[in-house]
C-alpha cells in the first residue's frame, strides 16, 4: 500500500491551463506509467469594477444608500467606510450601506476577489452628507425704541447651521435687513446655500410728552417760553389757531409765544395732550414718535 505524498511544484509561467506530468519508480528502478492532471492558472485581478453611491448623486441627507457595484468574473465582495476590509460577502450589483456617522464628505470603500482569491485594489466613490434647514430665521421678540442700540431674537436660528451678517443692531425706528447663509454641509430646503435676507424692525416708542410750564401768562409785545419734554429725538412743533392774536416759533424743544393783540393781558394753558389755548387763541404743539 502507498500513501500520497505532498510536494511543492512550480507552474510554467503565464496564466492559463496548466498540465503537470508525475512518474514515480520503485526499489527495484520500476517506473510507473504517466498520470496527468490539470489546472488554471490565475493570476490577475479582477478588473471593470465600480462603484457608485445613490446612482452618482452628489448629496444626501441620509445615511442609509444604495450602492450599485460591477466587476468582472469575482464571486466576493469587502465594502467598508474606511480603506480597512475584512468582511466578505457574495457579490451582489445592487447593495444597501450605512454611511458613517457625522455631517461631511463620505468615501465607501469596496473590493472584489475571484475564485482564484485575487483580491482587486479598492475602488471607491464619495458622497457628501448634509442637514436641510427647513425655515428661514425669523425676528421672535418685538423690540421698541429706547434711544439705545438693540439686536433681536431670532426664531430658526442655530450658530452652528448658519452664519448671520448684513445689519444685526440697530437704535432709530425703522427696518433693518439681516442675511442668513447655511454653513458647510448645511442646505436650505429648496437644495439651495446661498444667503437669504431677514428683514427685522424696532418700532416707534409711545408718546410720552410734558410741557413746563402749564400756564404762561405774558403782556401785549412780549414773549415766554414753554419747554417740552418728550421720549425720542422727534421733531417737536407747535401752532397758533389765530396769528393775529399770538405768534409761536420752536428751537428744538423750547416754543416761544409772543403776544401780537392789543389787549391787556393772555393766558395760555398747557395741557400734558400738548394743547394749549385761551379763547379764542389755540396752540398745539406736537411730538414726532421714534
Amino acid at each position: 500500500n502507498s500513501s500520497p505524498i505532498n510536494t511543492s511544484y512550480t507552474l510554467s509561467s503565464g496564466d492559463g491551463l496548466k498540465t503537470v506530468y508525475a512518474y514515480t519508480k520503485d526499489l527495484a528502478g520500476n517506473i510507473s506509467e504517466q498520470v496527468i492532471d490539470t489546472i488554471n492558472l490565475d493570476t490577475s485581478k479582477p478588473t471593470g469594477n465600480t462603484i457608485s453611491i445613490n446612482n452618482n448623486t452628489t448629496y444626501t441627507q441620509s445615511t442609509s444608500v444604495t450602492l450599485t457595484l460591477s466587476s468582472s468574473g469575482v464571486t466576493e465582495m469587502c465594502i467598508s467606510n474606511t480603506n480597512s476590509c475584512t468582511n466578505w460577502e457574495p457579490y451582489a450589483t445592487s447593495y444597501s450601506w450605512t454611511l458613517s456617522s457625522g455631517l461631511g464628505s463620505k468615501t465607501v470603500y469596496v473590493y472584489f476577489k475571484d475564485d482564484a482569491e485575487n483580491v482587486s485594489s479598492a475602488v471607491t466613490d464619495t458622497i457628501n452628507l448634509y442637514s436641510s434647514i427647513s425655515t428661514v430665521p425669523s425676528q421672535s421678540v418685538t423690540l421698541t425704541y429706547s434711544g439705545s442700540a438693540q439686536s433681536p431674537s431670532w426664531s430658526n436660528y442655530s450658530s452652528s447651521q448658519l452664519t448671520i451678517s448684513g445689519t444685526t443692531s440697530g437704535t432709530n425706528a425703522t427696518s433693518y435687513n439681516a442675511t442668513f447663509t447655511p454653513k458647510a454641509n448645511y442646505q436650505w430646503s429648496d437644495g439651495t446655500t446661498t444667503a437669504k435676507t431677514v428683514t427685522w424692525s424696532i418700532g416707534k416708542a409711545a408718546g410720552s410728552l410734558t410741557v413746563s410750564p402749564t400756564t404762561l401768562t405774558i403782556g401785549v409785545g412780549k414773549t415766554g417760553t414753554i419747554t417740552a419734554t418728550r421720549s425720542g429725538d422727534g421733531a417737536v412743533s407747535a401752532t397758533s389757531s389765530s396769528t393775529s392774536v399770538a405768534t409761536v416759533s420752536v428751537s428744538g424743544t423750547t416754543i416761544t409765544a409772543s403776544m401780537v393783540s392789543k389787549l391787556a393781558k393772555e393766558t395760555f394753558w398747557l395741557s400734558p395732550s400738548w394743547k394749549f389755548s385761551y379763547a379764542p387763541v389755540y396752540i398745539m404743539a406736537e411730538k414726532t414718535a421714534t
